[in-house]
């Protein structure tokens, strides 16, 4: 069974050095992993979501929520700017509500890492982009 994001993030977390991390990285590797990094750390990616809209986190049990970061990260093109398969006509209110949609349907702390990618950032300390690059060379 795939563990969800923030299982592995707090599992990175809590491992005593970067070895250890860039194992655990390695070892729960998938596109959908490889593909958030990218999202966070490629300059090139860009986001059309200025400010995360407000939604209703619910304290679902774990492996009890709707869907995962894994199936929602197919839906990630429609907030990347230029991307090809974006529609160009697509309403700001509109994307607000896909974006709603999706973080209402993840597990909370799951939900936090998806609102993230799209600012930018990882609220994991010991999550870098450094150690994102030793543990998956020439991927991001």
């Amino acid at each position: 069974m795939r563990k969800n994001f923030y299982e592995i993030f707090e599992e990175i977390e809590n491992a005593k050095d970067t070895g250890t991390r860039v194992e655990i990285l390695r070892k729960n590797a998938s596109p959908a992993l490889l593909q958030y990094f990218r999202n966070v750390y490629n300059p090139r990616i860009r986001f059309c979501v200025e400010t995360i809209p407000q939604y209703k986190s619910e304290d679902v049990p774990v492996g009890m929520s709707f869907t995962s970061i894994d199936m929602e990260l197919r839906r990630d093109y429609l907030f990347q700017e230029g991307h090809p398969k974006r529609p160009a006509n697509l309403p700001k209110k509109r994307l607000d509500e896909i974006l709603i949609q999706m973080l209402e349907a993840l597990e909370a702390k799951d939900a936090k890492i998806l609102a993230e990618m799209f600012q930018k950032k990882v609220s994991y300390p010991s999550i870098t982009r450094a150690l994102v690059e030793s543990a998956f060379p020439n991927q991001i």
